[in-house]
């Protein structure tokens, strides 16, 4: 694959390329890539479980015109690895796990039951969860940080000017270094 273009790669659960009428959907257009699941046809019951992954690396040139990237997925985890600094990152899944590297200025995590882990920098980052774990690693001072769960565990280390944490049943761990403004944490139980 060339370095200066966009490279998707799916593959099938024992290690297959997926048949055409299997296979994701995507295009580009204005910038904007939309992937969707196969082609509609008939349900077919089968005994097996056939799960997928789907790989899409952009090129690093690129990342500099990239101002907003936004995931969302149902139940498939999402992981981010980004090597340069974008705009906005969005990730929204309902029961995937998502793992999310890179440097931000904003970043918005939002899940119902999957485990939010965040390593990298932000100005400043959400995240929502219902009953998923949230591990946050600052590897940069962030302007703000707000981490909002049901009952999911919360876990924040680094360096930020204000925080805002909020469970309702779930522990709090936190660890913070440099100078810190604000913090307000509100737990029930």
């Amino acid at each position: 694959s060339s370095t200066d273009s966009l490279s998707i790669r799916e593959t099938a659960s024992d290690g297959s390329t997926p048949k055409e009428g299997d296979a994701l959907r995507w295009k580009l257009d204005n910038g904007k890539l939309t992937v969707r699941y196969a082609r509609p046809r008939r349900l077919t019951v089968t005994s097996t479980t056939r799960s997928k992954s789907l790989e899409i690396c952009i090129p690093t040139a690129w990342l500099e015109n990239v101002q907003t990237l936004r995931v969302r997925a149902v139940s498939a985890d999402v992981d981010v690895n980004l090597p340069e600094r974008i705009g906005t990152l969005s990730v929204e899944t309902v029961s995937g796990n998502m793992h999310v590297n890179g440097d931000f200025k904003d970043v918005n995590l939002d899940t119902t039951s999957g485990t939010t882990t965040f390593a990298g920098g932000a100005d400043i980052l959400n995240t929502d969860s219902i009953s998923g774990t949230v591990t946050i690693s600052l590897l940069r001072p962030a302007r703000s940080v707000e981490v909002d769960t049901t009952s999911g565990n919360v876990s924040v280390s680094g360096s930020t000017e204000e925080m805002k944490l909020d469970t309702v049943s779930g522990d709090m761990d936190i660890t913070l270094t440099g100078t810190v403004y604000a913090v307000k944490a509100d737990t029930t139980s």
